[in-house]
């Protein structure tokens, strides 16, 4: 059965919806067009070949990037196949580089006190916002879509997490002193008001302001999986809080600050 291109990626993008999250199938569809853009985009399915893709794949220096963009291209070829669009799947079995996973750095008491600090010097919002992504762990994204609703009796409920699964996070003192003072000033429903860039922003800033100019959001939720870890909590407990599909991510900051404790060790000798 031949079908247009366009029809084609107009049908995939559909099914992908019911799958994935707005973000994935945001990114997977600009790396469809990328690459049908860059073969020529007019021409029919059948006629795109691997070794097209391959080389469009190669255009990218960042092993990340071209790992992200195949899954996206490689999700629609197979989509195409598995209907009958077209008889092979180009993309199918093509090797790409591993990707070294980046270790974010976690702030100590001390620099968390002084980020915090600098925001509130900004704006008493821009501190809680920042005081909120720490207790929660929240990532960037969760955090800009809370909403008073998914704040509970004791628990903070995380509706749009990553793969749009959903977890709760407990609410203790320091969440919930911050919950407080974020709902007196009444955001028309939303806990933040802002969108993602902005609260990227707002923290981007409060670490320049902070002399901490490689703080961003991530780091955030890098400090509090390692303060929980450093105070004893069993890492299955963390991984669960922050929503890490797999176990292996949240003990990358145990072996993190594992490390820095060895470097404190040697410098007492």
């Amino acid at each position: 059965m031949r079908l247009d291109t366009s029809e084609a990626v107009r049908e995939w993008a559909e099914s992908l919806t019911l799958s994935r999250s707005a973000k994935t199938v945001t990114i997977y569809r600009a790396a469809v067009g990328y690459f049908l853009a860059s073969a020529q985009r007019s021409r029919r399915l059948h006629s795109y070949t691997r070794r097209e893709l391959v080389q469009w794949l190669d255009t990218f220096v960042s092993p990340a990037t071209r790992r992200v963009y195949y899954h996206g291209v490689h999700s629609f070829f197979a989509f195409c196949t598995e209907r009958g669009y077209i008889r092979d799947d180009i993309s199918a079995g093509i090797k790409l580089p591993n990707v070294r996973p980046k270790m974010v750095r976690a702030l100590t008491p001390e620099e968390l006190c002084r980020l915090v600090y600098a925001a509130a010097n900004r704006s008493p919002v821009y501190g809680w916002a920042i005081a909120l992504m720490y207790y929660s762990g929240c990532r960037l994204g969760e955090a800009a879509a809370l909403r008073w609703e998914d704040v509970e009796d004791h628990q903070l409920r995380i509706r749009h997490g990553k793969g749009d699964k959903e977890r709760c996070i407990p609410i203790e003192a320091g969440l919930r002193a911050t919950l407080d003072a974020l709902r007196a000033s009444a955001f028309d429903g939303r806990v933040l008001p802002c969108q993602e860039r902005t609260l990227y922003q707002w923290v981007c800033k409060a670490g320049e302001d902070a002399g901490l100019s490689y703080v961003h959001p991530h780091t955030l939720r890098a400090t509090c999986a390692t303060t929980m870890l450093r105070r004893g909590a069993a890492p299955d407990v963390v991984q669960n809080m922050l929503g890490h599909s797999k176990l292996e991510t949240t003990m990358r900051h145990y072996h993190a600050w594992c490390e820095e404790d060895k470097h404190e060790a040697a410098a007492l000798l």
